[in-house]
């Protein structure tokens, strides 16, 4: 068998006997690496659910405070994930799980073509919810300086929320142009138009708002990179113009 070849090569002291007892150590750290980790994993696991699955905006702001408490737990007690190395791809993936559901849910080939009232609420979610996963980690990093019980929670900020504060700036200027547009449809509505003389002036003014959102709903660009920021800047003067 093969313990009875690693018995014979151990007795003899043969150096492929000790380089199988390494690889086996080896193997087995990581084994146990592995299980630890996906203990430590599952205890989130519910939160990481709710990121992926649901497109409600509020369901993920909510989820995001537990999240992050999992982590503080995670951080302090797994010898894995207790370092710079580890901890920061994971919140990376978070982070990049979230920009994904903003990019999809506020498409803006497709938003403008949904009620304003639909359209004020999801790019207020999706500020609300990017502004929320900042304040969380915050919040986790003062509990952990205030507890002294590990090392401090301090990561690259710009690695974790460059990208997250660009894009909530995007969809606030969204929830902007959709209350304006809304506005703009409260003034020239029936009653006014029931008590000018000309309602087809009217008309021609609601057909104007109505394009006021073509620039965005036909930009050749991802409105929410930041590398496109001076394209989005233009769209957005051309509109408060």
């Amino acid at each position: 068998s093969v313990t009875a070849v690693i018995n014979v090569l151990n007795f003899a002291q043969s150096p492929k006997g000790v380089a199988f007892n390494e690889i086996k150590a080896d193997v087995l750290r990581s084994y146990i690496e592995a299980r630890d980790n996906d203990k430590f994993l599952y205890t989130v696991l519910r939160h990481f659910k709710t990121l992926t699955e649901t497109e409600n905006f509020q369901e993920i702001s909510e989820c995001l405070p537990p999240l992050f408490e999992g982590l503080q737990m995670i951080w302090i007690l797994s010898r894995y994930f207790s370092n710079d190395g580890a901890m920061v791809p994971l919140l990376q993936r978070i982070k990049f799980v979230l920009c994904t559901q903003v990019r999809e849910s506020l498409a803006v080939g497709s938003l403008f073509k949904q009620s304003l009232s639909r359209v004020m609420k999801k790019t207020l979610g999706a500020v609300k919810m990017l502004q929320q996963w900042k304040a969380s980690y915050l919040e986790t990093r003062m509990r952990i300086e205030a507890s002294a019980k590990s090392h401090r929670w301090e990561f690259d900020k710009r690695k974790l929320f460059a990208e997250t504060d660009y894009m909530a700036s995007v969809a606030q200027n969204l929830n902007n142009v959709a209350n304006v547009i809304q506005e703009f449809y409260n003034i020239f509505g029936p009653e006014l138009k029931s008590i000018i003389s000309d309602p087809g002036q009217i008309d021609a003014v609601v057909k104007r708002v109505e394009a006021l959102t073509l620039p965005i709903e036909e930009a050749d660009f991802d409105i929410f990179s930041h590398e496109f920021a001076e394209h989005w800047d233009a769209i957005m003067a051309g509109f408060n113009q």
